[in-house]
């Protein structure tokens, strides 16, 4: 009886793993020098799941950036980082779609989660 229980646990594990890879999408955000999404841009892919955040998108920059907006074709939300790896100080819930980035996040964008 252990054994199907076994089988069973690995069987809806699996459907589980699989129903979340397929509702998971890729998105695009890309980040501009000016506040008018102009200048400067530079586009970056994010997997985005179902529910939640998807996985940390670290830049790899050495130096600040002078990013002050972003568009998404993605998610519900962005939540952007001034540290690498999603460290230091966050955005919290920012639409998606597009928007300027202001306050302490405006120039020192470092990474960034994309969420539904």
């Amino acid at each position: 009886m252990k054994a199907v229980h076994v089988i069973l646990f690995a069987a809806l594990a699996t459907l589980c793993a699989a129903r979340e890879l397929k509702q998971a999408t890729t998105g695009r955000v890309t980040f501009f020098d000016n506040t008018n999404y102009s200048g400067g841009g530079q586009a970056f892919e994010a997997r985005v799941p179902a529910s939640g955040c998807g996985d940390c998108n670290d830049l790899n920059f050495v130096r600040t950036n002078s990013w002050e907006s972003y568009t998404s074709n993605a998610g519900n939300y962005i939540v952007l980082y001034d540290g690498h790896f999603c460290t230091g100080t966050a955005s919290g819930q920012l639409p998606a779609k597009q928007g300027p980035i202001r306050g302490s996040l405006a120039d020192s964008v470092d990474s960034f989660k994309l969420c539904n």
